[in-house]
C-alpha cells in the first residue's frame, strides 16, 4: 500500500472551496493507484494552488517545505510511463515541481521534489530508482546537468548531483520529457 504523500505531522492546506477544484491530469501509477493533479485559483495572489489526490486523500502538491503554500502558473504536467511529473512557475527565475512514481515491484511511493531555473528533460527509471535530469542553466555550479535521484526504501538524495554527462542508461528506461 502506498503511504501518504506528505510527511507525518505536516498538515496540508485544505482547498478554500473544494467545489471550485479543477482536475488537470490523472495518472495511473505502476502499482495501479490513480493520482490526480488538481488546481484552484488563489483568491489573493495571481496564480493557482495545486493539490494531489491519491487513494482518496488530498494533500498539497508541493510539500518539500512544510507550511509553504506555493502559488504559481502550471508550466509542465505529464503522465509518462506511469509517472506523474509537473512543475509550476512561482517566481522568476525558478520552476518548482515534483515527480511521483510507484513501481509495481516495490509498491512504495518514489518522490522527487525539484526547484531549478529550467525544466526537466529526461527521466531514468528502473524498478528501484528514479533519476530526473535538468539542464543547468543557472550555473550555481559549473556543470551541464543536475541529476535528482530517489531510491526505493531510501528516499530522495539530499541534493541534486551536478555532472557534465548524462547518467548511464544501463538497466534504465530513459524517457524524454517534451515540454
Amino acid at each position: 500500500m502506498i503511504g501518504l504523500l506528505i510527511a507525518a505531522g505536516v498538515a496540508s492546506t485544505p482547498p478554500a472551496n473544494p467545489a471550485s477544484m479543477k482536475t488537470i491530469l490523472s495518472c495511473q501509477l505502476e502499482s495501479g493507484s490513480q493520482v490526480q493533479l488538481q488546481s484552484q485559483a488563489d483568491p489573493v495572489q495571481d496564480g493557482d494552488r495545486f493539490y494531489l489526490t491519491l487513494n482518496g486523500k488530498m494533500d498539497d502538491a508541493l510539500v518539500d517545505i512544510p507550511g509553504a503554500n506555493y502559488v504559481g502558473k502550471l508550466v509542465l504536467s505529464k503522465c509518462v510511463d506511469h509517472v506523474l511529473i509537473f512543475a509550476i512557475s512561482y517566481g522568476a527565475p525558478y520552476f518548482k515541481g515534483r515527480v511521483l512514481r510507484s513501481p509495481a515491484e516495490t509498491t512504495s511511493l518514489q518522490n522527487i521534489d525539484f526547484s531549478e531555473k529550467s525544466l526537466p528533460t529526461l527521466i531514468y527509471l528502473n524498478k528501484w530508482e528514479t533519476k530526473l535530469v535538468i539542464p543547468n542553466i543557472g550555473y550555481e555550479v559549473t556543470s551541464k546537468y543536475l541529476v535528482y535521484r530517489t531510491r526505493a526504501g531510501k528516499g530522495q538524495d539530499e541534493s541534486a548531483t551536478p555532472t557534465d554527462s548524462l547518467p548511464s542508461s544501463h538497466r534504465h528506461r530513459v524517457i524524454k520529457i517534451a515540454p
